[in-house]
């Protein structure tokens, strides 16, 4: 399953944690509130039509890792699942088939989607 990325430079669109008006908590909030949504969306791109959201296990992904966590999700159907952690400022998404080789995709994932960073290990 392939995903796409924005075309834009992600890098230049990280959420500024100081916007006017708006407090930096609720902002921190909204933007792990989004980052889990987009990352939801790759999980939904890489695993098709498997039924991961009725599994017991998606209750895991009801929030982000915390910054020092490495968080595992493992996908029932998919022989594999999705490593998630934090490298600074960035969420990173490593997942696999450890029957299909070479499905190894690394995605940052951002406010605007996941990026693609490097494929095909595993």
């Amino acid at each position: 399953v392939s995903t796409q990325s924005t075309g834009t430079n992600h890098r230049n669109n990280k959420f500024d944690s100081n916007m006017p008006g708006e407090k930096g908590d609720n902002n921190d909030d909204i933007r792990k509130a989004v980052l889990l949504e987009k990352l939801q969306d790759l999980i939904r791109k890489r695993t098709g039509q498997l039924p991961v959201f009725q599994d017991p296990n998606w209750k895991i992904l009801d929030r982000l890792p915390d910054k020092d966590e490495n968080l595992w999700f493992p996908v029932p159907g998919f022989y594999g699942g999705f490593s998630l952690k934090w490298i600074g400022d960035e969420l990173i998404s490593e997942s696999w088939c450890r029957v299909c080789g070479g499905s190894g995709q690394r995605h940052e994932i951002t406010l605007e989607g996941a990026v693609l960073l490097d494929e095909g290990f595993v």
